[in-house]
């Protein structure tokens, strides 16, 4: 495996996980207005 596609992964892997985590947060903050 090659280093170009280790950093791709990680960086789809962290784009990812930011994007989960933006979505829990609108999440949380839905039901907390509830």
């Amino acid at each position: 495996m090659s280093a170009a596609a280790d950093d791709g992964v990680s960086i789809s892997s962290l784009t990812g996980a930011a994007e989960l985590e933006t979505r829990i947060t609108a999440h949380c903050r839905t039901e907390a207005k509830r």
